[in-house]
């Protein structure tokens, strides 16, 4: 605390280079968050290297909100961080150790534009909470024997007064399928990944899977592409 940084670490049951896999995606970001407020990645899916540059959608408490990382740190299935405007740093070192590897993460606002606002805040025990949960939730991950079956994201893109969006979400819902959801109308990057996949147009619904655009799609399209690619 008096280096301004906090940190836990975990023993978890995989190789290096599985845990940085999660670590270097942002699209899987949500999937061992434990603070709550990791929603979903922004923009094109990419592995992130030093200077990569990604945008997040985070929420807190009822609130949405939007923020834009850069890659400030970075060792092949070793080392990570990431900050954004406010400079303090989120950071994830991996050391092999034997049957697995000690994930460290750190919050570290040594290098926040304003460190004393965090501190009056009472972020670093927020924060510190929320690493630990989210050290729990990685290491649960991999708790068994097998490495574990990521479930793609599924990007719900639509906008209002769209009937068959309608159609497509009572669908979705019906069959248990959570999405990410994207208002096109509201969102001029949503709108743009919309045309990237519709020759141009913003057809909705579109609904997006790994990278993978199904525009207009029926909600039976949607779980047969899902069971196909094994989820």
């Amino acid at each position: 605390m008096s280096e301004r940084r906090v940190s836990a670490t975990r023993f978890v049951a995989a190789e290096p280079r599985e845990v940085f896999a999660l670590l270097q995606d942002p699209a899987k970001h949500a999937s061992f968050d434990g603070s709550g407020m990791v929603q979903a990645s922004r923009g094109a899916s990419q592995l992130l290297t030093l200077g990569s540059q990604f945008g997040m959608s985070m929420k807190m408490g009822p609130l949405p909100y939007r923020i834009s990382n850069r890659v400030v740190e970075f060792e092949q299935d070793r080392l990570i961080a990431w900050a954004h405007l406010g400079k303090h740093r989120w950071r994830y070192e991996i050391a092999p150790v034997e049957g697995g590897c000690e994930v460290t993460e750190t919050f570290d606002w040594s290098t926040a534009r304003s460190p004393q606002f965090i501190e009056r805040s009472g972020y670093p025990e927020r924060n510190l909470r929320a690493i630990e949960a989210t050290l729990d939730r990685l290491a649960s991950m991999f708790a068994s024997s097998e490495a574990p079956t990521m479930t793609p994201e599924v990007h719900y893109y639509w906008r209002p007064g769209c009937p068959f969006c309608s159609m497509l979400r009572r669908g979705l819902d019906k069959r248990g399928i959570a999405t990410v959801d994207h208002n096109i109308w509201e969102d001029p990057e949503a709108a743009a990944v919309v045309r990237s996949h519709a020759r141009g147009n913003e057809t909705v619904p579109t609904v997006v899977i790994d990278g993978v655009g199904l525009v207009n799609p029926s909600a039976r399209e949607v779980t047969a592409f899902l069971e196909r690619s094994g989820t």
